[in-house]
């Protein structure tokens, strides 16, 4: 409704200095020139779509930042990681972001490329069979990967050969433990006739069924040069040349195996070790550590941490770690030397370095 005038008409609602307009509506309450005013600034249907959707847009793309944020983080923290060599965190980046982007082959291909690196081969046949088999690849990234993929199938049919072989034998709980051992060896060289055998993995398990130090040795040796992308036996061989007190050896393997992955479990902690027994306990104890962070119940790893720990005069904290190892299922001091350690019979470099004996 309009305001009254002097003259009984009704004012404009908008300027209120001239008459309303009913010329073309009964219920206007406009003059005639602010009709026309406000048609001409009216902002056509079709704008007003357009600017919706482009709210729409603007609103999506802000809450979806923050996550757009974090993957572009984590695949810069992976690829740093990767650059320096540290293989399982970049796959520990890598893994979730991938998990989300399922279809991105260039992702895929790194992932598994880390963990392989990591030394993690199951987790990186997973990532092969889920996210790069009969997927249409580019030939270029094909000749790329099919060494790696062949490579990743090897092993994964080793494992299950070597695991349906000895699953097959019957469970004798009274065998005497050297004809089980046998057993287990022939099996080994069972599966080294095929062609098709992935060799690092079955000398690897070789070694560890020899009763002579120099088989052991040989077997790892074997194990350290059958494919170049299994690196973690030089960690075991370099445990087996300090415990026969060839010290420089024993760092070069080390060293060698950290060149290749520097977050590899048991070179961190046999160069934990040498440090250790070299009188720098501080700097023993921070790489032993590391590698318990990373593999916690690796062989002689919570016995290492417990030691160093000991070393430093930690005693609850080292407890702790041999209780958790124990609660875990872990045999933890399976030969009793710990116990000859704990008892004052050896030093800890009698205790790491005993020519002849089982490496530790």
């Amino acid at each position: 409704m309009g305001v009254e005038n002097g003259r009984g008409g009704e004012l404009c609602t908008l300027c209120r200095e001239r008459e309303v307009d009913r010329a073309e509506s009964g219920a206007s309450c406009l003059c005639a020139d602010c009709r026309a005013e406000r048609i001409r600034l009216r902002t056509p249907r079709w704008v007003e779509f357009v600017i919706l959707i482009v709210c729409i847009l603007a609103v999506y793309a802000v809450r979806q930042t923050p996550s757009a944020l974090r993957e572009a983080r984590a695949k810069e923290l992976g690829d740093a990681h990767f650059a320096a060599r540290e293989y399982l965190y970049a796959y520990q980046q890598y893994a979730p972001l991938l998990a989300g982007h399922s279809r991105n082959l260039a992702l895929a291909a790194q992932t598994m490329d880390a963990a392989i690196k990591a030394q993690w081969f199951g987790d990186a046949y997973g990532v092969l069979e889920e996210h790069l088999v009969d997927r249409t690849l580019s030939d270029e990234m094909y000749r790329k990967l099919d060494p790696d993929a062949q490579f990743l199938f090897r092993f994964v049919n080793t494992y299950a050969a070597l695991a349906e072989g000895w699953g097959s034998v019957p469970v004798d709980e009274d065998a005497d433990p050297e004809e089980t051992r046998m057993r287990y060896e022939a099996l080994l060289h069972q599966l080294l006739e095929d062609p098709e055998a992935e060799k690092a993995y079955l000398y690897y398990h070789l070694a560890f069924v020899q009763a002579d130090s120099a088989e052991y040795e040989r077997y790892m040796r074997l194990a350290s040069e059958a494919d170049p992308r299994v690196t973690y036996p030089l960690a075991f061989l370099g445990n087996a040349r300090r415990s026969l007190g060839y010290m420089e050896e024993a760092r070069a393997l080390y060293a060698r195996a950290l060149e290749h992955n520097a977050l590899d479990a048991g070179a961190l902690r046999g160069q934990g070790i040498m440090l250790m027994i070299e009188g720098m306990k501080e700097e023993g104890l921070a790489m032993i550590r590391q590698a318990y962070s990373l593999e916690p119940l690796m062989q002689w790893m919570p016995e290492a941490l417990y030691i160093a720990l000991l070393e430093s005069g930690l005693d609850e904290e080292a407890d702790a770690i041999r209780q958790i190892a124990e609660q875990s299922g872990y045999a933890f001091d399976h030969d009793g030397r710990v116990a000859g350690y704990t008892g004052g019979e050896v030093t800890v470099a009698e205790y790491y370095v005993q020519p002849e004996e089982e490496s530790l």
